[in-house]
């Protein structure tokens, strides 16, 4: 079932009008798609207690999304939602875990060193 979804949604991501303009002259709108989408999946991971990836991990591809746009920013809110919603903003032994605010500060320490221009002015 999912291998049909799947092939459905690259059919129509193919013939998409808008996403094949955007890569035949290599806007940010496709690369920042791509590495939303990947950190979206990997915070509903998280929420879940199945993440594999090391949470810097998501720190680093939730930075590549922001630092092709701004926007992409927006990823935080449902990061700490997923924080929330899996165990409070605490651990299992009522400590703040370290990644809940650890991985949006890695993320803007990542966004910082890819874009200087923010930081130099």
């Amino acid at each position: 079932m999912l291998d049909s979804i799947a092939g459905l949604a690259g059919l129509f991501l193919a013939v998409s009008a808008q996403h094949v303009e955007d890569s035949h002259f290599a806007t940010v709108d496709v690369p920042m798609g791509l590495f939303t989408f990947a950190a979206l999946v990997l915070i509903a991971e998280d929420a879940a207690g199945r993440l594999r990836l090391n949470p810097w991990g998501l720190a680093a591809i939730a930075a590549f999304a922001v630092l092709n746009k701004i926007p992409a920013a927006l990823l935080f809110v449902a990061y700490f939602a997923g924080a929330y919603f899996r165990d409070g903003w605490r651990g299992p032994r009522g400590v703040l875990r370290a990644e809940t605010l650890g991985v949006p500060l890695l993320a803007a320490f990542f966004f910082a060193l890819g874009n200087p221009g923010v930081w130099m002015q």
